[in-house]
C-alpha cells in the first residue's frame, strides 16, 4: 500500500512539473506577431485582449460578434487582437474584409500559441500595458461586461 501511495505521489508530481503555471498579475508569456492583416494597434489601450482563433472552430466563429462589440465598446481602453496560426492568405480571405473593429494578427510559427499553451480555441488572454496577465481562459463563456468588470 505504501509503494502504491508513493508511486501515485511521484506520478502526480511529475505531471504537475510539466504543466505551465499562469499567475494572474504576473508577467504574461511573450506575444510574437509575425504579420498583421490590416492595421496594427497603436497601443492606445491600457489593456490588450488576445483571442486565440481558428477558422475551423465554430466556437471561435461564434465569438467574432462579441469581439467586435468589445473592440467598439472598449475602444481606447482595450485593444482587441484576434490571433491565428493558419495561412495568412486563407484568414485574410475569410476575415480580412475590413468590416471588423478588432485587429487580425498572424502567429505563423505558433510561437505565441505555444507560449500560452493554447491547445484549444477559443482561448482569451487579457494583458495590461505592463505585460501582466489579468485573465486567461475559455472565451466562449465571456462577454463585454465580463471584461469591463476585470478592468474597472
Amino acid at each position: 500500500m505504501k509503494r502504491v501511495l508513493i508511486s501515485l505521489l511521484l506520478a502526480w508530481s511529475l505531471s504537475a512539473a510539466s504543466a505551465q503555471l499562469y499567475v494572474m498579475g504576473r508577467k504574461a508569456p511573450e506575444v510574437k506577431i509575425a504579420e498583421w492583416i490590416g492595421p496594427s494597434p497603436q497601443q492606445s489601450g491600457r489593456y490588450t485582449y488576445y483571442e486565440f482563433f481558428h477558422t475551423s472552430s465554430q466556437a471561435s466563429i461564434n465569438n467574432l460578434a462579441m469581439l467586435d462589440r468589445m473592440a467598439e465598446q472598449l475602444a481606447g481602453t482595450v485593444d482587441v487582437v484576434v490571433l491565428f496560426k493558419e495561412p495568412v492568405e486563407y484568414v485574410a480571405k475569410t476575415l480580412g474584409g475590413g468590416k471588423h473593429r478588432f485587429f487580425l494578427a498572424a502567429d505563423s510559427q505558433g510561437r505565441t500559441f505555444d507560449a500560452f499553451e493554447a491547445e484549444y480555441v477559443p482561448l482569451g488572454a487579457l494583458i495590461d500595458r505592463r505585460g501582466r496577465l489579468v485573465w486567461l481562459g475559455n472565451s466562449s463563456r465571456i462577454d463585454v461586461n465580463f471584461i469591463k468588470e476585470l478592468i474597472e
